[in-house]
């Protein structure tokens, strides 16, 4: 390694910086929601189109992560995070001056690579400046400026769109990137470099393994996992899996160590954050449905009552790094998800007609599981034997969030289609027959009898219950395995000694 170099300011800017560059990341994540609708009619967008919009930059920021990890571990943190705000800013301006639909989409792709870039940068460039038992507490914070990010998205999209069209959720990176970049390059020192040798060909197969595979994810509920593209993707993304472990074993310097796995206080934290992002992602899907269409609330109101319990996990998130050395990562990470399985066990008994703070009381601990465990599992895995590559260390603790999160948009998806099909089986074929989704079957349902419109909502409500009940089930085996297969103090790893 070399020492680490540049001045740099002091830890609070430094913390600073790195959240900013983190809430622009996740801002676009859920920004472009509320815009789609108007992309459609101005570029003729097919649903299929607009999906990938959404989806193509989660699947180019899914699979770089762990590329782009390695790389700044090589190169340098800062260095890889100042790229990936230009990239990302380059990908910002050209998306708002989209020609065609496919343009858009090959623009948020490169939007993901610059957020891939980011991702574990900050979060490598951040443990490099916040050492010991400082750095749960840093990590806390960091943890609250992505959910900020998030759970502003839709709320700050609704508020441009009222005035301007959809360039505008693409536009307003531009200048935010600028201000971030200024800060970085004065409160973020040069993290030190490892001059190892770079594994390309394990790069390449885990970069096609984690595309494929959330590819065909994404795919899997409009088309179903027997259609050929899906079973082609799904088969792709195993046999790229299969080649990165063969050739992780083989290689002398390879991408990741396999031997850390066998550390559970690695595998177990990454076990706890998936089932975290598939419960909050996969819930937070069905819900913002729920909201706006059984409830009726806009996407602007729909965003906003969703404020305090983002508000809650920002609390919670570095309260619990505050926490870490004193309660330990497993007990936290256990009772957060304890936690997060009672609020979604609140949740899934919603009716149609549920009053606001029936919501926000279960929605209450549902944001407060997710800031008390989301600390202590990012911490667990930065300091376990990978976190002596932080950068790639960052990239498996990001990786395993955006697969959770990916499933459980899938799977929990699939349940409630699954089961609003199954309550509308019996009503008049226009309706029975349009239960590809929740707009739709109350688009054919206004052609009804009114109570076909309360049939609908009431056969969505049961779905959603049952898919949140799935989700709480998750999160209680998750605490589980947080209680039953970690102590509460791993073992110290020395630092001299990387593997």
């Amino acid at each position: 390694m070399v020492a680490r170099r540049g001045g740099g300011a002091g830890p609070r800017w430094i913390l600073a910086a790195l959240c900013l560059s983190l809430v622009i990341v996740s801002l676009d994540a859920t920004i472009v929601n509320v815009a789609l609708p108007r992309i459609s009619e101005d570029l003729g967008a097919s649903t299929t189109q607009l999906q990938w919009v959404a989806d193509a930059y989660s699947v180019a920021f899914a699979g770089l992560l762990l590329l782009a990890g390695a790389i700044g571990d090589r190169l340098g943190h800062k260095r890889l995070l100042t790229a990936g705000l230009v990239v990302f800013g380059a990908g910002s301006a050209l998306a708002a001056l989209s020609p065609s639909a496919g343009f858009l989409i090959a623009m948020r792709a490169v939007m993901g690579l610059g957020g891939a870039l980011v991702m574990p940068a900050s979060l490598a460039a951040l443990t490099s400046a916040f050492p010991g038992e400082r750095r749960a507490f840093a990590i806390g914070f960091w943890s609250a400026a992505a959910g900020a990010g998030v759970a502003a998205g839709p709320v700050i999209g609704g508020a441009l769109l009222t005035r301007w069209s959809w360039p505008s959720v693409f536009l307003v990176n531009v200048p935010l990137v600028i201000v971030t970049l200024a800060a970085d390059a004065f409160a973020i020192p040069e993290t030190p470099r490892q001059h190892r040798a770079f594994d390309v060909t394990g790069a390449l197969f885990s970069a096609v393994a984690v595309v494929a595979v959330v590819a065909a994810v994404i795919e899997s509920p409009a088309r179903g996992w027997s259609s050929p593209q899906t079973a082609l993707l799904a088969a792709l993304g195993a046999a790229s899996a299969g080649a990165f472990v063969i050739r992780e074993r083989r290689a002398r310097a390879g991408l990741v160590d396999l031997s850390w796995f066998r550390d559970r206080h690695l595998t177990i934290p990454c076990v706890v954050a998936a089932v975290l992002f598939f419960a909050m992602t996969g819930s937070s899907f069905i819900l913002m449905q729920y909201l706006q269409l059984v409830l009726g609330y806009s996407p602007l109101t729909a965003g906003a009552a969703i404020l305090p319990i983002v508000g809650l996990t920002m609390i919670f998130a570095p309260l619990s790094g505050a926490l870490v050395h004193s309660l330990s990562a497993r007990n936290l990470m256990a009772a957060g998800m304890l936690i997060l399985a009672a609020g979604l066990g609140l949740l899934a008994t919603l009716t149609p007609r549920t009053a606001y703070w029936h919501i926000l009381t279960a929605g209450s601990l549902f944001g407060i599981g997710i800031g008390v465990t989301l600390t202590p599992a990012s911490d667990a895995v930065m300091g376990s034997r990978a976190g002596q590559r932080p950068g790639v260390a960052s990239g498996i603790n990001d990786t395993v969030q955006e697969l959770g999160s990916a499933l459980g948009v899938a799977i929990l998806g699939a349940v409630v289609a699954g089961h609003f099909a199954a309550g509308l089986a019996h009503q008049p074929a226009s309706l029975a027959g349009n239960t590809g989704s929740l707009a739709m079957a109350l688009g054919a349902a206004r052609h009804l009898a009114p109570a076909s419109i309360a049939q609908v909502r009431a056969s969505f409500t049961h779905a959603m219950d049952l898919a949140l009940l799935v989700a709480a089930v998750a999160s209680v085996i998750a605490a589980l395995a947080a209680l039953l297969g970690m102590t509460s103090h791993p073992p110290a790893v020395s630092p001299r000694n990387p593997p």
